[in-house]
């Protein structure tokens, strides 16, 4: 049997344990996490575990438009219930809601994008090789995520290609943001979509242009779930590369090949690792902060805060 709205609100003011309405089964995960570091005693639910609600950012929304007139009576309420939507195509559209109090909008396209950062590649390297934290410098970061900075116009075209399908009715385009992740992860298949998006390239630099958008939005237009596959498995391909780079000195050379036993390089891979894996490793940490402005607004619950703006947000 599935939640009711007006009971949990009423249970998260009665308790004073507050209440964040999230867009699904992935994203949970990712907010009780946060709440945990900020030791704030918050539930984090699906919104399609609730009646009349499915999943997504339509529901979040949906149930924040139901609640308005209850706030509206009671501000209060907000100090106890909230919703987080993803920015995603919305923001170009000119849809993001303006008047729903309670709702918080994403910086980034979605929040798996919080996960692309330089400390997560320093949190993983002990995990998946012998190698000590105090071995890992700059040098061995830049080393890892080398590939990726190398894709990052291919990421771009390709994520403009998907918005303007998303913004233009009736765009022909080469794809969208339903494409599965593993197709744009994956090198071969990426660089078959990059040679037919270019193809439009004077197209998407006008759309881009209109859109006020240019390569250093990258993480506001690519769909969270591309960049984090894309990420790790170009990290994957570095990882699997440190040896051969510590043999030559390419990075700081480890104690075995320093002394002529390069088989027991520290920095071998314990064992071969498919890029799915290391994304999943790369989601238990993020930088602070980048998710800084999040923890911000969840450390308002439960609080004497009383929401003043129309609509809790921050786009960049």
């Amino acid at each position: 049997m599935k939640y009711n709205v007006d009971e949990a609100v009423v249970s998260a003011i009665m308790t004073e344990v507050p209440i964040v309405f999230v867009e699904g089964h992935d994203d949970i995960q990712f907010y009780e996490k946060l709440c945990i570091d900020l030791e704030k005693e918050v539930e984090v639910f699906a919104v399609e575990t609730f009646e009349d609600y499915g999943q997504g950012c339509d529901s979040v929304i949906k149930l924040f438009e139901y609640l308005q007139i209850q706030i509206s009576q009671n501000p209060l309420i907000t100090n106890y219930v909230m919703g987080i939507i993803d920015r995603d195509a919305r923001y170009f559209r000119n849809e993001l809601p303006e008047n729903l109090k309670g709702l918080f909008v994403l910086k980034y396209y979605s929040f798996e994008s919080h996960f692309v950062c330089d400390i997560n590649i320093e949190k993983i390297l002990p995990m998946v090789s012998s190698i000590n934290i105090k071995a890992i410098d700059k040098e061995v970061i830049d080393f890892c995520k080398g590939n990726f900075l190398g894709i990052s116009s291919q990421l771009y075209y390709i994520s403009l290609e998907a918005l303007k399908k998303a913004c233009v009715e009736g765009y022909q385009a080469v794809l969208g943001y339903s494409t599965k992740a593993a197709l744009i992860a994956d090198k071969n298949s990426r660089e078959i979509l990059f040679n037919k998006v270019i193809e439009k390239k004077e197209d998407l630099d006008s759309f881009a242009q209109e859109k006020n958008i240019d390569e250093t939005n990258l993480f506001s237009i690519i769909k969270g779930k591309w960049l984090l596959q894309t990420y790790a498995n170009c990290v994957l391909e570095r990882l699997n590369d440190l040896q051969n780079a510590c043999s030559k000195g390419e990075i700081k050379r480890c104690q075995y090949c320093e002394s002529g036993h390069a088989a027991k390089c520290l920095w071998k891979l314990k064992e071969k690792y498919r890029y799915n894996q290391i994304a999943n490793l790369l989601s238990n940490y993020y930088d602070e902060s980048e998710v800084q402005y999040i923890k911000e607004r969840l450390n308002k619950l439960g609080s004497n805060y009383i929401e003043i703006s129309n609509v809790e947000k921050k786009i960049v």
